[in-house]
C-alpha cells in the first residue's frame, strides 16, 4: 500500500460542481472551520411552497461543446476519485475506461490504443511505477494520445518532468473548467483532422 494514501484528499471535484452550481443557482455556500476538527460545508436553498412542475423528458441538458466520441483511459488507484472523475467525463459524452492499476492500463492501452484519445493518471500509485511512468509508455508507444498527469504533489520537479516529457500537468484538486479546455481543445484538433482527410 502507498504510504502517500492517507494524505489524499480526492480530487475536489464535488467541491467545485458544488460551488459552480450554488453560484449559477445563486444559493450560498458556507464553510464553516475548526482547527483540527474539520470543515462542514453547507447550502441555503430556499423553501418552495408551490406546485412542481414536471420537465418534458425530451429535453435534457447538455453541456456546451460536444465531447462525445472522446475515449479517456484514467488511471488511479482510488476508487473514490476514479469514480469522480469517471461521472464526470461520462456526463461530459466520453467513453472512459477506467483503471485502477498500471499494468491493467498497460493491457488497456495496447488493446486500445487506436481508440484511446487521452490518458489521465495519478501520479501516485500502488505499484512501483508511477504515472509518469505510465504517460511515458504510451508516448513511447508512438500514438497520437494526449497525456496528462493529475497530482497533488507539490514538487516542482514532478511537474517539470511532466511538461519536458510533452504532457499537461493539472493539480489537484482538478478545476473542472480546466479539464474540460482540454478535452474541448481535444476534440477540436480531432475533428479538424477528420475534415483535413
Amino acid at each position: 500500500k502507498n504510504p502517500a494514501d492517507s494524505e489524499k484528499q480526492g480530487l475536489g471535484l464535488g467541491l467545485a460542481i458544488t460551488r459552480r452550481l450554488s453560484e449559477m443557482l445563486e444559493h450560498p455556500l458556507d464553510v464553516r472551520s475548526e482547527l483540527n476538527r474539520g470543515s462542514v460545508f453547507s447550502v441555503t436553498v430556499p423553501r418552495h411552497r408551490g406546485q412542481v412542475r414536471t420537465m418534458n423528458k425530451g429535453k435534457t441538458w447538455q453541456p456546451a461543446g460536444n465531447l462525445s466520441g472522446i475515449t479517456v483511459l484514467y488511471l488511479e488507484n482510488s476508487p473514490d476519485s476514479l469514480e469522480a472523475m469517471s461521472a464526470l467525463l461520462g456526463n461530459w459524452g466520453c467513453r472512459v475506461i477506467a483503471c485502477t492499476a498500471y499494468e491493467q492500463a498497460v493491457e488497456e492501452v495496447q488493446k486500445n490504443q487506436k481508440l484511446i484519445d487521452m490518458v489521465l493518471a495519478d501520479y501516485r500509485l500502488d505499484e512501483s511505477q508511477s504515472g509518469l511512468d505510465f504517460l511515458n509508455f504510451v508516448a513511447d508507444l508512438g500514438a497520437d494520445i494526449t497525456g496528462v498527469l493529475v497530482t497533488a504533489e507539490q514538487e516542482i520537479a514532478i511537474k517539470s518532468a511532466a511538461i519536458e516529457n510533452g504532457h499537461v500537468f493539472l493539480a489537484k484538486p482538478v478545476e473542472p473548467a480546466a479539464l474540460r479546455a482540454i478535452l474541448t481543445r481535444l476534440a477540436n484538433m480531432r475533428n479538424m483532422r477528420e475534415v483535413l482527410n
